[in-house]
């Protein structure tokens, strides 16, 4: 009996090192395309699962949290979530953004934010929104997102340690990915996560350590499935949930990044270089940084540059020097590229306004409304502006008066 009771306490022994050893867990969620044919049941069984266990301190939802971005899809996911009894956060992936009936801007509207940051037992959560701009758009992490990081970053102790995720895994397949490790490489960044392979895979293409997730979809299985994440005192390990049923073996275990500048190498890309180089009669002159993107072209006229910006910024900039001549705010994200006429500047925009300026001063001449998200550029037929909406519309407005002048449905 003796004998038995101390090789009990033997076996026993490793397990309650491990537990005592761990500092927290957490669940990483992905992937969940509510809006498939099984995405908003899976993801109720992982909600329902998640809910029955407690040592799980919070959730990450790391994008494509709907198929399509539709304003359903967005508003039904956010209701399913909420039923979840613990502290959660989430960021957008391709699919919320990419086909967004909204212009992009649901997102926000619906979740409060397309970032997150949190501190949990000494570690920091930083989250940022990858998807694209605008349809069919290359993944990126938005301007207005990277000066967010930068910021936050900046705000972050040298030591202390970060989780960042994202939706794009941290390679060629995110446009500005060179400028996010940049910026990360600087920090005790200890892992990366993301989502949208839908499988649980190690990238090596950068120095800090980055793992995607499997999709909480169920595809050919009978249920779906999650990441469960324990952060150790010296390694983080990945286990897959199969929610209801098991928890795997952990697939992944990863020692504790030492991190920071010296730790991690710098990766550069000469392209930009290169191509300068190969036309050297062409030199900058001035140049503006904005803290949004840019999605469109620009206009020029009576010696301005009138460009617009994701932010929902339109701005006039002096053609000779760069100077910022005038500013108007708008109330949503814009795609469209000015559209400049005798005196006017119509800018049609994601908030579902067509806004019209005036060229001199940048105030506002007229705002007509149309209730629906407005991505398209403008087009001129002498004194009328002609634009297309995501109503289905496309209407002639008097760029002088603002008077409609015809309305074509459907």
């Amino acid at each position: 009996m003796k004998t038995c009771f101390c090789w009990l306490l033997g076996a026993l022994m490793p397990i309650a090192a491990a537990a005592q050893d761990t500092l927290f867990r957490f669940a990483l969620v992905t992937d969940t395309h509510v809006g498939t044919q099984t995405g908003l049941d899976d993801l109720r069984r992982t909600i329902h699962d998640l809910n029955g266990q407690p040592d799980i301190g919070f959730v990450i939802f790391s994008g494509d949290v709907t198929e399509f971005g539709s304003d359903a899809e967005l508003k039904t996911a956010k209701q399913t979530m909420d039923s979840l009894r613990k502290p959660w956060h989430v960021i957008p992936g391709n699919h919320d953004t990419k086909w967004s009936e909204s212009g992009c801007n649901s997102f926000r509207t619906v979740f409060g934010d397309e970032t997150f940051l949190f501190d949990h037992k000494g570690y920091r959560f930083i989250g940022t929104n990858s998807g694209p701009n605008m349809r069919m758009g290359p993944g990126q992490v938005p301007r207005e997102n990277m000066v967010w990081l930068r910021k936050t970053l900046d705000r972050t102790p040298a030591k202390m340690p970060i989780v960042y995720i994202n939706h794009y895994p941290l390679d060629e397949g995110l446009n500005n990915w060179l400028d996010v490790y940049a910026m990360l490489r600087e920090k005790n960044v200890q892992v990366m996560l993301c989502g949208h392979g839908h499988a649980n895979r190690i990238y090596t293409r950068t120095a800090i350590p980055n793992v995607m997730c499997r999709s909480n979809l169920r595809a050919k299985d009978s249920v779906g499935g999650y990441n469960l994440v324990t952060i150790r005192q010296d390694s983080i390990l990945f286990a897959e949930r199969r929610p209801a049923v098991q928890t795997l073996a952990a697939w992944h275990r990863m020692p504790m990044a030492t991190g920071g500048a010296d730790k991690f190498p710098t990766i550069t890309d000469d392209l930009a270089k290169r191509v300068n180089d190969s036309f050297p009669n062409v030199r900058i002159k001035w140049q503006i940084q904005e803290d949004g993107d840019m999605g469109s072209a620009v206009a020029v006229a009576d010696g301005k540059v009138i460009y617009t910006t994701t932010n929902g910024d339109i701005k006039a900039a002096d053609l000779a020097t760069g100077k910022i001549r005038w500013r108007f705010k708008a109330g949503g994200k814009i795609y469209s590229t000015p559209l400049v006429h005798a005196g006017r500047v119509i800018v049609p925009c994601s908030d579902g306004k067509v806004y019209c300026l005036q060229l001199s001063n940048g105030k506002r001449a007229w705002v007509r409304e149309t209730g629906m998200a407005i991505v398209s550029s403008p087009a001129r037929s002498g004194d009328l502006a002609i634009i297309a909406g995501s109503d289905g519309h496309c209407r002639a407005w008097n760029m002088q008066t603002g008077a409609l002048a015809w309305d074509h449905p459907g």
